[in-house]
């Protein structure tokens, strides 16, 4: 049988070894969060820079449409659209590529010659 202080030290020597393994742990896994934020954090910043080109090369577009479009008063042009809340992000190069042809297709129409003219 043992003493008192002897269970106490097996005891406490227990709950010294639990918490050594238990701040292992945590550190490993502090460790993996830290690696998993900072990936997250490169990807945050590549998506804002993409949604910022993606809101220039839009902005330019419509403002290029607008100049254009100047001479035609019987044109009633809508305000310029709010983004959609329920754009799936994964769309985002097949939509840029459809503005991109829809600007090209309008231009075209808007700078076709008249009578030999162009405008």
């Amino acid at each position: 049988m043992s003493s008192a202080a002897e269970e106490y030290r097996r005891i406490t020597g227990m709950i010294s070894d639990a918490s050594g393994e238990r701040r292992e742990r945590e550190a490993a896994r502090v460790e993996d969060l830290e690696r998993r934020f900072g990936m997250l954090d490169d990807r945050l910043r590549a998506i804002a820079e993409r949604t910022g080109m993606s809101r220039l090369a839009v902005h330019t577009h419509w403002e290029t449409v607008l100049d254009a479009m100047w001479g035609e008063p019987w044109m009633t042009v809508p305000p310029f659209p709010r983004p959609d809340p329920h754009a799936d992000p994964g769309d985002l190069a097949r939509n840029e590529q459809e503005m991109y042809e829809a600007h090209e297709n309008l231009m075209a129409l808007i700078n076709r010659p008249r009578f030999g003219f162009r405008r």
